[in-house]
């Protein structure tokens, strides 16, 4: 099943279908955003003159996890090419969290809530490392760049 046939949901971040305003956009339709981070990174690059294309979840990238022994396919949230002083540039995409990207801490307190929540900070931010690690040979390998964004860099 195509990552494009899952709706918005209902819940904790905003999301939605975007309307493009340029006609930049290259991907799959339709448009989906899944937070408000990534309506922000839609309109900049559907209103930014040096973004040339762009598309939402159009990649699948293969990544193997070692927690449950399987492969699994991740979809980047954007591609986009940048023309910059005269140069096309590439890159695939990632938007998360600046939390995600920390290895969790071990709580001094091992109470069985913060176990849990240690567990699952745990194993996401492993699954994140391998799919990190696998967008990076995939870019590598296709010459492009592989960036992550946060809120900080959103802002």
């Amino acid at each position: 099943m195509s990552v494009k046939n899952l709706t918005p949901r209902k819940g904790q971040f905003k999301q939605g279908y975007y309307e493009q305003i340029n006609n930049k956009y290259v991907g799959p339709l339709p448009i989906i955003y899944r937070s408000s981070w990534e309506y922000k990174f839609m309109v900049y690059c559907d209103k930014s003159e040096g973004i040339v294309k762009w598309s939402s979840e159009s990649m699948r990238i293969k990544y193997y996890n070692p927690i449950d022994k399987k492969y699994h396919h991740y979809y980047p949230d954007f591609y986009m090419e940048v023309l910059k002083d005269g140069e096309l540039k590439k890159y695939i995409v990632e938007i998360k969290p600046s939390s995600l990207l920390k290895k969790p801490v071990q709580p001094k307190r091992m109470t069985e809530q913060a176990f849990n929540n240690y567990k699952y900070t745990a194993r996401e931010f492993t699954k994140n490392y391998y799919k990190t690690e696998a967008a990076k040979k995939v870019a590598q390998e296709m010459g492009m760049q592989y960036i992550i964004l946060t809120e900080k860099s959103l802002k």
